[in-house]
């Protein structure tokens, strides 16, 4: 069997220098990116929505458009409508913006990716010290009502909840279009035996979840939040390891390409 090309779903590539530091790392691999715009709590986006679509549109990336919830919600969506054609879904931020992804405030942002067919990525699990967020609002379990009321929304959950697993492959297990990725979650460490820790428990994590849950191998994404060399967010290899070692030849292929292919068709 040939190594299959990978399709990251979730990565924060901004500058030329990023990518091509980007594509270094995972060479001829590469299938498509996609780079996933940001909002934290009482902040502005460091890149504009039409500097990212430019940007994404001249190289292998695709685009998923962040919501600011703090905003003027409806107001953000017709100008994303005017430029649906230029992204592949939307993303909240729960945990740094303080809202639940079942909140009524949530349902305008579900309704336009069911009408337009976009996907919606919502950020779960452990959040960076950025903003000061909460934890709270990003527990997985708050995803399971909104995939419930919003059946035809295909929903991601980010970072695959970490360190939450087992309720992140319940929810995926329970509900037919909640998927998750597996981004976000080794962080760069100061050795390289540090690293292979991070490595081997996420490893011996993802095992256990899929093990009680096997279904859900049609359900994982591959993602590595990557940022650039200069952050702590600057994996790909080792998520590559990740996937080698949690899945047997075929169910890899899908997870590298095969269903994000499904997933944003």
């Amino acid at each position: 069997m040939t190594t299959p090309d990978i399709i990251d779903v979730h990565t924060h590539i901004y500058t030329d220098q990023a990518y091509q530091e980007y594509v270094d790392k995972i060479g001829n691999r590469l299938k498509h990116a996609i780079v996933i715009q940001y909002w934290v709590h009482g902040s502005r986006p460091k890149y504009e929505l039409d500097y990212l679509i430019e940007f994404a549109a001249s190289r292998k990336l695709q685009l998923i458009a962040a919501i600011n919830i703090d905003g003027d919600v409806l107001a953000q969506l017709r100008v994303l409508e005017q430029c649906r054609d230029s992204i592949v879904g939307l993303k909240l931020y729960p945990g740094y913006q303080y809202f639940y992804p079942s909140d009524e405030v949530v349902y305008p942002v579900v309704e336009f990716c069911q009408a337009y067919g976009k996907t919606l990525m919502i950020h779960t699990g452990a959040t960076s010290a950025r903003g000061e967020p909460l934890l709270k609002y990003a527990l997985p379990i708050h995803v399971d009502e909104l995939a419930v009321r919003y059946p035809e929304c295909k929903i991601i959950i980010a970072h695959f909840g970490f360190p939450y697993f087992l309720e992140t492959a319940t929810i995926l297990s329970k509900n037919k279009n909640v998927f998750a990725d597996i981004s976000g979650t080794i962080d760069q460490m100061p050795s390289d035996a540090a690293q292979q820790r991070i490595i081997d428990c996420y490893v011996s994590d993802l095992k256990r979840a899929v093990a009680y849950y096997p279904d859900i191998v049609h359900k994982i994404l591959f993602g590595t939040d990557f940022s650039g060399d200069h952050s702590h967010l600057s994996g790909v290899k080792p998520y590559i390891e990740v996937v080698d070692a949690v899945f047997g030849l075929d169910e890899r292929l899908d997870v590298f390409q095969n269903n994000a292919l499904r997933l944003f068709s």
